[in-house]
């Protein structure tokens, strides 16, 4: 049995509507709450004026600050399989968070391939792109872009990691 796991921040961008797996949305808030959704029930992510707006299939709605959320999570597992989330040890390391010049940005273990890290504006355009291939370590300058809430995103052909992080 293969389990995919996908981990996402900023938007979902396919998956909707995929019946034959079990899909998840996890919303762990910084008071260390968390909101699940499955992905068959949510209509639309949107993201606006530093909110996150869950649009159900039956049209109810649910708003979350980002400022007290901690982390979004999307898990991607084939159907029948009943194993529990462990996204500690897989998950993108950013630090120092808050920053205001540098991001370390240290790969998961797990990451091996080539790959390709982002940084995401909270309306989602992609501010700056790097190619990495191998690199454990990742140091990003980003003096230059303004203070607020950014995200820091891991694509590879067979993963997506994302975390949040604050320029400050």
């Amino acid at each position: 049995m293969k389990i995919r796991k996908f981990e996402l921040v900023v938007v979902l961008l396919f998956g909707f509507g995929i019946a034959s797996h079990s899909q998840t949305l996890y919303i762990e808030k910084t008071d260390g709450t968390r909101v699940d959704y499955s992905l068959s029930s949510i209509g639309k992510i949107s993201f606006s004026s530093g909110n996150l707006m869950i649009t159900k299939m039956d049209k109810s709605s649910e708003v979350f600050e980002l400022s007290n959320l901690s982390s979004l999570k999307f898990s991607d597992t084939s159907t029948g399989i009943k194993e529990p989330l462990a996204f500690q040890d897989k998950m993108l390391n950013v630090y120092p968070n808050p920053t205001n010049r540098e991001l370390n940005i240290d790969l998961p273990v797990t990451v091996h391939q080539k790959g390709t890290i982002s940084i995401i504006g909270i309306g989602g355009n992609i501010l700056m792109k790097r190619q990495i291939t191998e690199e454990r370590l990742v140091i990003l300058d980003i003096s230059h872009l303004p203070k607020g809430i950014y995200f820091c995103r891991y694509n590879s052909p067979g993963e997506v990691k994302a975390v949040k992080f604050i320029k400050q």
